[in-house]
């Protein structure tokens, strides 16, 4: 802990440089292999201002701890070390993650992963940034909702019908059964 504590005063300076601490709209957190040895995940260096705001967690809580510390069981460490190793050998990874906010809320985030190497081939510090997304997904689903029911009634319509039918012919072809459609 004391190492990570002496190290943030240079983590923030590298985060004030990059302009990290300054975007408002995005969740930054720096992390480091250093001490991944003996687990195989990094563990935080730095988190902007954005980000606790997002999640809820402070600083203090988070530098020092290691990447699935802060999730709660959400996603399996196997999850983090897949991330992690694609970031390695890849250099970047993105995509999204259930992710959890201190007060225990999760809530879906689109993360980005890039590897900092400073001209080694081992990878040195990972800095991620986070967007919420939980707007996003609500649109999608209403968007859903909207286009498999009927907006009067709220009943299923032709597309759900068409969508539940393909699903059931499927299932019937892999297990070699029959089924009855009643129209």
């Amino acid at each position: 802990r004391r190492i990570a504590s002496s190290a943030l005063a240079g983590q923030r300076d590298l985060m004030d440089l990059g302009g990290l601490n300054t975007d408002r709209s995005r969740a930054f957190l720096l992390s480091t292999t250093h001490g991944a040895e003996t687990t195989g995940l990094a563990a935080y260096l730095a988190v902007n201002d954005a980000y606790s705001a997002l999640s809820g967690f402070v600083s203090d809580e988070v530098v020092g701890q290691q990447l699935p510390a802060l999730r709660r069981g959400v996603n399996s460490v196997a999850f983090y070390h897949d991330i992690l190793g694609r970031v390695a050998r890849e250099g970047h990874w993105e995509g999204e993650v259930l992710s959890v906010r201190a007060n225990g809320e999760e809530y879906p985030a689109r993360v980005e992963v890039t590897v900092i190497r400073n001209g080694n081939p081992a990878a040195e510090r990972y800095i991620a940034t986070l967007d919420d997304i939980t707007e996003r997904k609500r649109a999608e689903e209403h968007a859903r909702y909207l286009a498999e029911h009927d907006p009067l009634t709220g009943l299923p319509n032709r597309v759900l019908f068409l969508d539940r039918l393909h699903q059931a012919l499927a299932v019937a072809r892999r297990q070699h059964t029959q089924f009855a459609l009643m129209f």
